[in-house]
């Protein structure tokens, strides 16, 4: 597909099917099939080693497939021309040690062509650009990866752990870049991530990969919807959190001497068996976490 097709607002963004890559005999992921909708934030999810990694490598080209389709911007990836979509942040990033910033940068823009976003980057980043390389911390050199691969405003950026390094401040801008930067429905993200609560903040769509195997994705709103609920119960002295879950037709979690954690599904019904209780000091009812969600495939 050439690239006015490509722009064709109906295509998606990424589109992998059956995609598969073996290491002689050895299995980095099998028959993946994926659709990355263009405006969005896409996180991708899964332990180390779980084939995260190696489907990134596959769209942005530095490894071949052994089977299967991967598509960028409705072209073939791999190819030069997916090659023009994408802006790649890596998770091992390295930098040539005897440039200073503004000269390696200089040197990515000569490679890329026009570079509108590099000043606004530089600036939001608090990068100083005089620094040499060699002498980065791997906070300022992870800035520089980002700057390098956000730069030339690509139509995707790729990115796998992409705030390893970054203190909680530069996250949170990192964070603020990346919604910005969809916003107008023509620029997306597919980023790769352990950090759970950074994805449940940052994505609207998440995939979890377990063992080369993609096992769920959709909706983060819908996913966490779909999650029975916890509640915390402070509790009088010698209650025993297993007979009050009962009582309260709950699921019992677990038991800390006078806290019980317990999980529900009708919050009408929970909450006027909580004011039914005799027992129920207080309670606390904790937004959903990602990371409940996430584990239920690991464990």
């Amino acid at each position: 597909m050439d690239d006015n097709n490509a722009k064709n607002g109906d295509i998606s963004a990424i589109e992998i099917t059956n995609l598969t890559k073996y290491y002689g005999p050895h299995k980095g992921i099998e028959n993946i099939s994926l659709k990355v909708k263009k405006g969005t934030i896409h996180g991708f999810l899964g332990p180390n080693g779980a084939g995260k990694t190696t489907t990134l490598r596959v769209l942005v080209g530095l490894l071949n497939k052994t089977s299967g389709d991967a598509q960028i911007m409705g072209i073939r990836a791999g190819s030069l021309d997916s090659k023009k979509h994408i802006g790649y942040l890596p998770s091992d990033f390295e930098l040539y040690k005897y440039y200073s910033v503004k000269e390696y940068l200089d040197y990515v823009e000569r490679l890329r062509g026009e570079a509108p976003f590099r000043e606004e980057l530089v600036r939001r980043l608090k990068l100083d650009e005089t620094r040499k390389t060699g002498e980065l911390s791997k906070g300022n050199r992870q800035k520089v990866a980002i700057v390098q691969a956000l730069m030339h405003r690509p139509d995707i950026l790729i990115a796998d752990e992409p705030t390893t390094g970054l203190d909680p401040l530069m996250m949170g801008i990192f964070d603020e870049i990346l919604r910005e930067y969809v916003a107008s429905g023509e620029k997306t993200v597919f980023i790769s991530s352990h950090i759970l609560s950074e994805v449940q903040a940052t994505c609207e769509v998440v995939t979890i990969i377990r063992d080369g195997e993609l096992v769920s994705s959709g909706n983060v709103k819908e996913l966490l919807a779909s999650l029975p609920r916890k509640a915390n119960l402070k509790v009088k002295d010698g209650v025993d959190g297993e007979n009050l879950a009962k009582s309260i037709n709950a699921s019992f979690k677990s038991q800390k001497e006078d806290e019980v954690c317990v999980l529900f599904e009708d919050p009408k019904e929970f909450m006027k068996n909580i004011a039914n209780s005799e027992v129920v000091l207080d309670f606390a009812i904790p937004p959903a976490d990602l990371e409940e969600y996430f584990m239920a495939f690991y464990k």
